[in-house]
């Protein structure tokens, strides 16, 4: 009958077609874009184990630090990651501290692996912004994008992969090229198992009949020729999978908010077959790969970053074609939480803070960061803050309504809040999480001689050294956690550590 839909049948969408995107527009989306990529670069020390651990690699590799006791040393990276980071860090060692001057080579992975997400939704139309915006917009990329870690060039490589993938059907010769460039890359910045998933993400394209053509065949015949000889240079050993359903189970926890947008984007635009085409399902099979290599091996929001680039692509790929009304719930949950809770949020407890608030949650701060302390107001600072929130503010207010609006409105108001937090906590937060406040002890009770370390305080011991402490490995002083019985013949001198708690030692041969 007329008028009558079968049950699961998809409703018929009303297709609209988005304007061109005005050439002036160029200019502030890229802007955007390089504001949210060099926030969080600058103006903080080494924070996440990982971060502190390739700060000291970082330094031993370009002879800042050197005689690093084998007790305190970080485990060994053979990694073209590290060599471009040690690069960078030399190269702006006379204008930038070592560990800032290494995230700078960050910028370049971030900025590389958005263009290629925006050429392969599209170029720079309105489809490719969306995709960057949509990477850009991702909940698990926000923090740690900006650290020095493996998956920032896992994020740029698989990139690189799906952009070739994507001219595989275009030009045989180029895209094979980017495949296996983008391959060599990965397997360079020790990630194979990531490598092997990207491409097997463009193998499983093969199962689409526009793909199985002699010229994309020939292409891949291209990748591998081009990867063949750099293979046995790299560490290909493939472990086995480590993760259970139970551990499957708290990953999909993690990705439901470490992809908001693009996974429900890519959902509905799966669901409404908005994304249809060779390419998107090539970047579907891409993003497939990718969730299995996370439900397989992943531990953190950290291994989903080579996932995200496929992912966005798709669901900017079909989100041209989704009615409308799906804006108003984006829209409203940018403006609720990116304006309202966090920016407000932010804004609010910076006042309190400085007006000297005893609030409760003050006091439960000053638990847990007993070092940390408000910095002296830096008036720039303030006012870059305010500057970004009202303009923030006045995109959100926008009458005009679309998705690729919603989606511009979530992503620039993550780059709000994360420019804010920068701008306002970020000093906060380094007073109290930074190691170079333990290491001033240290070195006030160690006279200016060396410190010998045990074991098990080699990752702290390492960033100590980092910031100023003489290492050693026979010395009148040891440091060592305090759960580990005192060595015979020294007397304990001072107990502390990071965060104010007393979790290491510090002890001087002979008397007090």
């Amino acid at each position: 009958m007329a008028g009558v839909r079968a049950f699961g049948e998809v409703p018929a969408v009303r297709f609209r077609t988005p304007p061109p995107l005005p050439p002036r527009k160029f200019l502030l989306f890229a802007l955007a874009a390089a504001l949210w990529i060099v926030s969080g670069i600058f103006g903080r020390d080494p924070w996440k184990p990982e971060e502190t651990d390739f700060t000291v690699l970082v330094a031993e590799k370009t002879g800042a630090l050197s005689g690093l006791p084998e007790a305190a040393r970080p485990p060994p990276v053979s990694s073209l990651y590290l060599d471009l980071a040690a690069a960078s860090a030399g190269l702006f060692a006379p204008w930038l501290p070592l560990h800032e001057g290494a995230r700078l080579v960050n910028i370049l992975l971030l900025a590389g692996g958005f263009l290629f997400a925006g050429l392969s939704a599209g170029g720079g139309g309105r489809r490719g912004w969306s995709a960057v915006f949509l990477t850009m917009g991702m909940a698990g990329l926000m923090v740690r994008a900006h650290l020095l870690n493996s998956a920032v060039p896992a994020f740029f490589g698989a990139a690189a992969v799906m952009w070739g993938g994507i001219w595989l059907r275009r030009n045989a010769l180029a895209g094979g090229g980017i495949v296996g460039g983008g391959a060599a890359f990965l397997c360079a910045c020790a990630l194979p198992l990531a490598a092997l998933f990207a491409v097997s993400g463009v193998l499983c394209a093969f199962f689409r009949k526009e793909w199985r053509r002699p010229s994309a065949v020939a292409g891949l015949a291209a990748a591998a020729a081009l990867f063949a000889p750099f293979a046995p240079l790299f560490p290909m050993e493939i472990a086995a999978p480590e993760n259970g359903w139970t551990a499957a189970a708290d990953l999909l926890r993690v990705a439901a908010w470490a992809l908001f947008p693009a996974l429900p984007v890519a959902a509905a635009a799966l669901f409404l077959r908005g994304a249809g085409g060779a390419e998107s399902f090539l970047c579907l099979c891409m993003a497939g790969c990718g969730a299995a290599h996370f439900i397989l091996y992943g531990e953190s929001e950290e291994d989903l970053f080579w996932l995200m680039p496929p992912l966005a692509v798709f669901a900017a790929r079909g989100l041209a074609k989704m009615p409308d009304d799906y804006a108003a719930i984006l829209d409203w949950f940018a403006v609720i939480i990116a304006g309202v809770c966090c920016v407000g949020g932010m804004w609010a407890a910076w006042f309190w803070m400085q007006s000297g608030a005893e609030a409760e949650w003050a006091a439960e701060w000053r638990t847990r960061f007993p070092s940390a302390a408000m910095p002296e107001i830096s008036w720039w600072k303030v006012l870059a803050a305010a500057f970004a929130t009202v303009l923030w503010g006045g995109l959100a207010a926008n009458l005009g309504r679309s998705n690729e609006r919603a989606v511009l409105n979530w992503s620039v108001g993550v780059a709000v809040i994360w420019g804010v937090f920068n701008l306002l906590w970020t000093p906060v937060l380094d007073s109290g999480k930074s190691h170079r406040l333990t290491a001033g002890e240290v070195l006030s009770h160690s006279g200016g001689g060396c410190v010998s370390t045990s074991e098990s305080a080699g990752g702290t011991a390492a960033q100590l050294y980092y910031f100023g402490v003489l290492p050693g490995e026979d010395c009148l002083r040891r440091l060592q956690k305090a759960d580990e019985p005192p060595p015979p013949g020294f007397t304990e001198i001072w107990r502390g550590g990071r965060y104010g708690e007393k979790d290491y030692v510090l002890y001087r041969k002979g008397g007090g």
